[in-house]
């Protein structure tokens, strides 16, 4: 009854949500005899261009976090573990009014030279860059922005050089966005800067990523096709990125992270806090 009530019964191909649970594609499975496949490729181009309350949703989501992110690059956070800060993070997100994206990442020292390190009970010291990557859930729409911090003491040897080198990548990135071109040349011009400056080998991941009602979501700014062929791909106008050239050392990482929306002749900035490795 329930598959007749929503006109289901006589089709021929149905398109499933990539994270529907097993149990209920199963029971769809023994009641219609229908070719199944998931709805991530349809779905997914549908969302690359945002409407206008989309877009609204999303600055709203990027200022709590840029306010966020001037908090806690305040606290005195040597002598706290990863958890600490990161819980210290989703707190004053949800007292801003947002609610948690359910990932924040706090990686301290040798944890920040390894992208997917998420936080752990390691203490952080001074000296210790500290790559903060957070954001906020504002009616279903988020923010993602990264910075890295040096709370107290000096940086490692070669730090502020990679530091430096990330940040002209990340503005050179952001700069070369517009309609028209390719998701393939944005990431070749991030990229050609940190190999040139001799960091060859140590961007260990694409140069941005869409950003909405998913963290990373299609349109990928990278080389080389994936999920949705993102060396061939044409930026468009509405479309939002969230922009992370980087560097990892063998000990440490550097990761500075903005997200942009895509105008009909180049971007809008949509994170505004500060860019400095310095506490504030």
């Amino acid at each position: 009854e329930t598959v007749a009530a929503i006109g289901l019964e006589d089709a021929d191909r149905i398109l499933v949500n990539q994270g529907m649970w097993g149990m209920y594609v199963l029971d769809l499975l023994n009641v219609v005899d229908a070719e199944f496949d998931v709805a991530t490729d349809l779905l997914m181009t549908l969302r690359r261009r945002k409407s206008e309350s989309e877009i609204d949703h999303i600055r709203e989501a990027c200022s709590i976090t840029d306010a966020v992110s001037e908090e806690v690059r305040s606290l005195d956070a040597v002598g706290m573990t990863e958890n600490e800060l990161a819980a210290e993070i989703e707190y004053r997100v949800r007292k801003h009014g947002a609610g948690d994206r359910g990932s924040t990442q706090v990686a301290s020292g040798p944890n920040s030279a390894h992208p997917p390190h998420a936080c752990s009970d390691r203490t952080i010291e001074a000296g210790d860059p500290v790559v903060l990557d957070f954001g906020c859930s504002v009616e279903g729409y988020l923010s993602d922005q990264s910075r890295v911090v040096v709370y107290e003491g000096d940086p490692p040897a070669g730090f502020v050089d990679a530091f430096e080198t990330a940040r002209e990548a990340r503005e050179a990135a952001i700069d070369a966005i517009e309609p028209g071109v390719t998701a393939a040349d944005v990431d070749d011009v991030a990229r050609s800067i940190i190999e040139d400056a001799g960091y060859e080998g140590q961007f260990l991941h694409v140069t941005g990523h869409g950003l909405g009602l998913g963290i990373h979501e299609p349109p990928y700014l990278m080389s080389g096709s994936y999920m949705d062929g993102g060396n061939e791909l044409t930026i468009e106008p509405g479309m939002v990125f969230a922009v992370e050239p980087a560097i990892y050392d063998d000990e440490w990482g550097v990761r500075v992270e903005d997200d942009v929306l895509v105008t009909e002749d180049g971007t809008e900035r949509l994170t505004h806090s500060d860019h400095s490795w310095q506490a504030l």
